[in-house]
C-alpha cells in the first residue's frame, strides 16, 4: 500500500480488485503549458550606415602636443552617415505552449473495504 491510495471495488466506477492505476509523477511537455507568446524588444539604437570612404565626421584625427582626444558618441545627420529612419523595433516572438490537457491520477490500489466497528471481522 506504500505510495497508493484505497479505490473500493465495484460501483459506479467498476474497478476491479488487484487494479493499480495512476502514477507517482506526471511529465508536463511544451504543449500541456498554456498557449501564450513573449514579446521581443530590441533596446538599443541600430547602427547608422556610414558611406564607403568617409569618415563620420570627415574629422582631422592629428591633434596639437598636450590636446587629449574625446570620444562622442556618433551623430547620425553628419557628413557621410545616414539612419534607416527606424531606430528602435519590436517584434513577436513564436506562440508557445498548446493548452493541451494531462492525466494527473494519484496512484491507487483497488481493494475490498471492510470495516468492523466492533469486535473483529
Amino acid at each position: 500500500m506504500r505510495g497508493r491510495t484505497i479505490e473500493h471495488n465495484g460501483g459506479a466506477g467498476g474497478y476491479a480488485l488487484g487494479n493499480t492505476l495512476g502514477s507517482e509523477t506526471v511529465s508536463l511537455g511544451v504543449n500541456h503549458f498554456p498557449s501564450h507568446s513573449h514579446g521581443v524588444g530590441l533596446d538599443s539604437p541600430l547602427p547608422p550606415t556610414f558611406t564607403a570612404g568617409q569618415s563620420p565626421a570627415n574629422i582631422d584625427t592629428t591633434l596639437p602636443p598636450g590636446q587629449q582626444a574625446v570620444v562622442v558618441p556618433y551623430d547620425d545627420n553628419g557628413p557621410g552617415v545616414s539612419s534607416n529612419g527606424q531606430l528602435y523595433r519590436t517584434a513577436l516572438g513564436s506562440v508557445a505552449g498548446g493548452s493541451q490537457p494531462h492525466g494527473n491520477l494519484q496512484p491507487y490500489l483497488v481493494i475490498q473495504c471492510a470495516i468492523a466497528t466492533t469486535g473483529f471481522i
